[in-house]
C-alpha cells in the first residue's frame, strides 16, 4: 500500500482517531490543533489526554499548531473540526493547499447561519473539486479499541474515493 503524507485538522476525539488510524498503517500524519499544551502532550506522551486518555497514538503522528505545516505538501487532508469553526479554518486553506490535494470533510452537520453542508462550505472556501465526505455509524472510542466499524467516503470525483 502506498504511504501518504496526511494532514488532520482538529485535535478532538474524532480527529485523534482519524490521525491514529492513518498512522498505524504507515502514513506520516501532521495533526493540527489550536492548543500548544495539547500538541506538546501528544508529541511527548503519544496520547491525547484531553479527549482520548488511555489510548496510545502512532509514532508517526506529529502534533502542531501551525496550520501551514499541517496542510502544505500533503496528499490528503482530513478536516475534523466542529461545524461552528469549519468555515473560519477552511477559508485559510486556499492559499496553503495544492489544487491536487484531496480534502475530506469528517464534520457532521450543517453551517448554522447558511444551512450549507460542510462539503459545500469546503468547496466554496477552498475552490477545490477534490473533496470527499467521511461518514458512517462509527464511534471514535470503538475505532480506537479496534472494534469493527462502518465508514463511507463519498465524492463526485473517483480519484478521491
Amino acid at each position: 500500500m502506498k504511504e501518504f503524507e496526511i494532514g488532520v485538522l482538529g485535535g478532538g476525539t474524532f480527529g485523534t482517531t482519524i490521525a491514529h488510524s492513518l498512522s498505524i498503517v504507515g502514513n506520516s500524519v501532521e495533526f493540527w490543533m489550536r492548543g500548544q499544551d495539547q500538541c506538546d502532550t501528544i508529541n511527548t506522551k503519544r496520547e491525547n489526554t484531553k479527549y482520548l486518555p488511555g489510548y496510545k497514538l502512532g509514532s508517526n503522528i506529529h502534533a502542531t499548531t501551525s496550520l501551514e505545516r499541517a496542510v502544505k505538501n500533503k496528499d490528503i487532508i482530513f478536516i475534523c473540526i466542529p461545524s461552528k469553526s469549519f468555515r473560519a479554518v477552511t477559508s485559510k486553506l486556499k492559499s496553503l493547499v495544492d489544487p491536487n490535494t484531496v480534502l475530506v470533510s469528517c464534520t457532521k452537520g450543517m453551517e448554522a447561519n447558511t444551512n450549507m453542508l460542510m462539503s459545500d462550505v469546503l468547496f466554496e472556501e477552498s475552490g477545490s473539486s477534490n473533496i470527499g465526505v467521511l461518514s458512517g455509524p462509527n464511534v471514535a472510542r470503538e475505532i480506537m479499541q479496534g472494534m469493527p466499524s462502518g465508514t463511507v467516503i463519498a465524492s463526485q470525483k473517483p480519484r478521491v474515493i
